[in-house]
């Protein structure tokens, strides 16, 4: 999982190379997985056609995951930037 995570997140990693993630809750109701977290990195790369600011920024953030057979088979995510 944490190989996928950094691949799927790889233009993030690389805009953020100071990033630290800070995993606030965890919350499992049957098939669902609900991470409550925020993240801290410096922008130092372009990200999303954003010129790099070299800004520190936190981030804020919810994702649901539904699982079946041990596996992620949705998800959605939603974060709020707190500068």
């Amino acid at each position: 999982y944490l190989q996928a995570f950094k691949n799927s997140n790889i233009p993030l990693l690389n805009a953020f190379p100071d990033i630290q993630f800070n995993l606030k809750e965890i919350f499992v109701d049957n098939c669902k997985v609900i991470t409550i977290y925020d993240w801290t990195g410096t922008h130092k790369n372009e990200y999303q056609h954003i010129s790099p600011t070299h800004k520190k920024v936190t981030v804020e953030g919810i994702s649901i995951y539904e699982l079946r057979n041990g596996k992620i088979i949705n998800s959605i995510a939603k974060a709020f930037t707190t500068i």
